[in-house]
């Protein structure tokens, strides 16, 4: 029977939040290098989209903690009458930071927040799993005014302003992660606003805002407080690392733990060569704060050890050594069309051998999952959601090329394999050989099926034959060989299109 290989992911959330709304937490797999924070900023960080007002009142009065801040929360309790939408600040401390003593530089601490939840009629069901305490970074720059809160991928800015009462208060813009994320994405508590305290050596607050997850067909979002309690950060930051093997072709983008500051450098090390490619870091408008960094347009080697290094945070702490390896070097092939493969399955794909179904030339093509997990179960074939080889290239080519057709069980105008294609030149491991860009393109559809009925099978659809070309990147033709793969992709928060499978062959360079 045709079988799909290599499409599920465990879902990084399923004991945090698998019973929310009775919905399984759901998402996208395959293609980046990065398993954390979603899509971080240009690595895709951001949150799930957010419903409900942000910093309106909030009727719920705050849980006085049960730990020694139980008595710096009494005073926040319900609003007041005259003043509807203020956020009640906690006792003070004893020598608490006030605007006539505000400290030099930026102040950085380690903050849990322990929240109170308020869902929305009906929906108590789908937050009895969420999570009720989140640690967060909490950097008060208080000669210019400004806050950063962040976590796990997720950070923002807000403008900070010293009250009547002896508190500071920031705008309601703050932002985190509560953590990194389901497969559709991160929850999160957003539209933040807090009221804090500081002595310097501890903290003290209330916030307030708006909790989100999102499930394949829904975003749930409901107002939540949070009793708030601080320490000097002394917590090392860190880089969401993808698991082990990675594609070296893939995209790689590294969500922080934590707000980083805009001098930080961070790099990846091969160990190979000594190689350290400089991530580019995304900022934070206007906070002068990093939270991911991305590596350039370039191949890593295959079958190499990275070590990641990254300066200190904010409070002075060093990030703790981390390193990754890639995946091994893929098989080299000649261009025969696949007439020399042999099996049932080669470099991650299927082989089509054999009827039912006719190969576009020759013997032998490949067959590959679309990138929604397409396959039907009555072929007597293999899948697999990619395939990765190294073909022989000369100085003269420009171009990689291969020929393919999408096959569907049911009546279709149009389909794609949805999945990235890329193309770079084969460094190897040398020393000598250096790594260089990646060309890339996305999906390849087909239009204008056709109904062929199989012996004692059925009905299929099928899409012509078409050519599919991609341009070798700058200095690829340099070297003696390039790796050309195509990876499928899966979206399992949306709706799949039918389940077509893509066939495959006469891959060649150009």
């Amino acid at each position: 029977m045709l079988a799909m290989g290599g499409m599920s992911r465990s879902l990084f959330l399923a004991a945090a939040l698998g019973a929310l709304a009775g919905l399984g937490a759901c998402g996208s797999s395959g293609g980046p290098r990065s398993d954390g924070g979603g899509d971080a900023g240009a690595a895709g960080t951001g949150g799930a989209p957010v419903d409900g007002a942000a910093g309106g009142g909030i009727d719920a009065p705050l849980d006085a903690p049960t730990d020694a801040g139980a008595d710096l929360a009494v005073a926040a309790g319900e609003p007041d009458a005259a003043d509807a939408t203020r956020l009640e600040a906690p006792g003070p401390l004893p020598d608490a930071l006030g605007p006539d003593s505000l400290p030099a530089g930026k102040l950085s601490f380690d903050v849990t927040a322990t929240l109170t939840i308020s869902p929305p009629a009906g929906q108590d069901g789908a937050w009895t799993d969420f999570p009720r305490t989140i640690p967060f970074t909490f950097v008060w720059n208080a000669s210019a005014g400004t806050a950063i809160a962040g976590a796990a991928g997720r950070a923002a800015g807000a403008s900070v302003l010293a009250a009547d009462d002896g508190f500071f208060r920031t705008d309601a813009t703050l932002a985190v992660n509560v953590l990194p994320g389901t497969m559709c994405g991160p929850a999160t508590f957003d539209n933040l606003e807090i009221v804090f305290s500081t002595d310097g050596a501890s903290l003290t607050g209330t916030a307030r805002g708006t909790v989100s997850y999102l499930t394949a067909d829904t975003t749930w979002s409901a107002p939540a407080t949070a009793v708030l309690t601080g320490k000097p950060d002394t917590t090392p930051p860190a880089l969401s690392l993808p698991k082990s093997p990675i594609d070296p072709l893939a995209p790689l983008v590294l969500a922080a733990s934590e707000p980083m500051p805009a001098t930080t450098v961070a790099s990846i090390i091969s160990r190979a060569t000594g190689e350290a490619p400089r991530l580019s870091a995304t900022f934070l408008n206007g906070t002068g704060a990093a939270i991911t960094f991305t590596a350039p347009n370039l191949a890593l080697r295959y079958g190499d050890t990275y070590d990641v290094q990254l300066a200190p945070d904010f409070g002075g702490n060093k990030a703790v050594t981390e390193s990754f390896t890639t995946a091994a070097p893929p098989p080299l092939v000649p261009e025969d069309g696949f007439e020399s493969v042999t099996g049932t399955m080669f470099a991650g794909a299927g082989v089509l051998h054999g009827g039912p179904l006719t190969p576009l030339s020759g013997q032998t093509s490949l067959l590959l999952n679309t990138g929604f997990g397409g396959g039907f179960g009555f072929l007597p074939y293999d899948l697999g959601p990619s395939l990765a080889v190294r073909l022989s290239v000369s100085p003269s080519d420009t171009v990689v090329r291969f020929d393919t057709q999408l096959i569907a069980p049911d009546p279709i105008e149009t389909a794609a394999f949805v999945g990235a294609i890329r193309v770079s030149a084969f460094p190897g491991l040398s020393p000598g050989s250096s790594t260089g860009p990646i060309g890339s393109t996305m999906n390849v559809s087909g239009t204008g099926f056709v109904k062929q009925t199989l012996p004692q099978l059925g009905d299929v659809y099928i899409s012509p034959v078409k050519t599919v070309e991609l341009a070798l990147p700058p200095g690829a033709a340099d070297q003696a060989q390039v790796v050309f793969e195509i990876v499928g992709v899966t979206f399992q928060c949306s709706q799949p299109p039918s389940p077509t499978v893509l066939v495959l062959d006469n891959l060649r360079v150009e």
